[in-house]
């Protein structure tokens, strides 16, 4: 699943900034949202959705992103989708069976010709409105479900024994499903569901898919309200798929077809904004997941996106941010706390050299420097690089700081000091290093 390869690509990308010497807290939050978009565009084959993904996450940084921190977030999808094909090959996760006539349906120069006959393809809206809807209820049930564990749960019996007992209700759910909905989907992730919902001979009445979307959701809402998840995007995805499925039931098969492809995607897209609060990954991410027909369906996926994305504004917060509160971790607080560190060493910084200036030793030669094993001729290429490289990922998350420096300008071991020129006599002894 998702969820332990991001969570294992963005722990390795901290890691090794730490290791090599990338500790500025700011930065670290950098590297972990590199590591996220990473890890997500690997797991899916979705090297532009891991981009978009990274790039809305790192609103809790800042919201001004430069190109050099655009351009090391495309490297990093880049090369991590290029390791993963050349291991298990380029492939579709999910093959969509569309409409031969899809093509048609879109191609323009006619009002039949824009969202399918008679415009049957704005049912994007009342599918991106039901998520928002759906989404609310998952939000309310999962802050409920929360409240009783923590407060009752955990105060009667273990958290070991409570993972037993939350495994048992989770498969008894999925038994329940299986039952009266003949879908697996439940137990596990649900993939092989969500393949033979795409699929052009997929024959389930709406009400089954509803009771599979519901039985789906609460075996999700109790297992995140525990911390005890396998997955995070996988079970909005294929609720959301389920639900778009069941309400494209509604549409006459002469109008829409014989597959339900196109419904499905537009709820996939209409929960994933609607829980998670992101606005261009979900339209990007169902083509990238289901194949580059779906393409021809952008503008009502888009618009199925904008509904679920608005309506949840008003309803409740996403699901990741409601994770964190409950848990006392602010994302905000903890970026403003970082820059405040950053700010106060820089001060602390610049009265040193103010200080020092004053009491400024004349120069030594080069090799008086080596015998007092002085580190500034020491410095190698790699420690240069790391410089550069946390140097430019710093521009984020201060936007106080140039788009261009001066030559006597420069920082140290990726922090943000900026130094001047103490004089025409002294601007021959400053050296830029690296």
């Amino acid at each position: 699943g998702d969820g332990p390869t991001i969570q294992v690509c963005t722990s390795l990308s901290c890691m090794i900034g730490w290791v090599c010497g990338i500790r500025s807290p700011r930065t670290q939050s950098l590297l972990a949202s590199l590591g996220f978009c990473c890890g997500f565009a690997s797991s899916f084959n979705a090297p532009l959705s891991g981009i978009l993904f990274a790039m809305e996450e790192l609103q809790h940084v800042s919201s001004r992103l430069t190109t050099r921190v655009l351009c090391i977030i495309l490297i990093g999808s880049v090369v991590s989708t290029s390791v993963m094909r050349g291991f298990l090959g380029n492939k579709v996760l999910f093959l969509a069976s569309h409409p031969d006539d899809l093509e048609t349906m879109v191609s323009g120069a006619s009002v039949n010709r824009i969202y399918g006959q008679s415009m049957w393809m704005l049912i994007a809206l009342p599918i991106g409105l039901t998520s928002a809807l759906v989404g609310y209820c998952f939000s309310k049930a999962f802050h409920y479900i929360h409240k009783f564990v923590t407060k009752v749960a955990l105060k009667l019996i273990p958290r070991w024994l409570l993972f037993g007992v939350v495994g048992a209700l989770v498969a008894c759910i999925g038994s329940v499903v299986f039952r009266l909905a003949q879908l697996r989907g439940v137990w596990g992730i649900g993939f092989r569901s969500l393949q033979e919902a795409l699929n052009e001979n997929f024959d389930v009445d709406a009400g089954h898919l509803l009771i599979f979307t519901v039985g789906k959701l609460a075996a999700f809402a109790l297992s995140v309200s525990c911390r005890f998840p396998g997955d995070t995007l996988e079970p909005v995805l294929i609720s959301g798929a389920f639900l778009g499925a069941a309400i494209g039931r509604m549409l006459p098969k002469e109008i829409a077809g014989d597959s339900d492809s196109a419904c499905e995607i537009f709820g996939m897209v209409g929960l994933f904004a609607s829980c998670f609060r992101f606005p261009l990954t979900p339209v990007v991410f169902a083509i990238e997941l289901t194949g580059t027909r779906t393409y021809n369906l952008v503008l009502p996926t888009a618009l199925s996106c904008f509904a679920g994305l608005q309506l949840s504004n008003y309803l409740f917060e996403p699901i990741l941010e409601q994770l964190l509160h409950q848990d006392n971790i602010d994302l905000e607080a903890v970026a403003e706390l970082a820059e405040l560190a950053e700010l106060s060493d820089d001060y602390d910084l610049d009265d040193d050299e103010q200080n020092g200036s004053e009491e400024h030793s004349p120069p030594q030669s080069p090799r008086e420097r080596r015998e007092r094993g002085d580190s500034g001729d020491r410095k190698t290429a790699f420690q240069t690089i790391i410089g550069r490289l946390e140097e430019s990922m710093l521009d984020v998350s201060n936007p106080s700081l140039p788009e261009r420096r001066t030559s006597n300008e420069f920082r140290t071991s990726g922090r943000n000091i900026r130094r001047s020129s103490l004089g025409s006599g002294r601007s021959s002894e400053l050296k830029h290093v690296g």
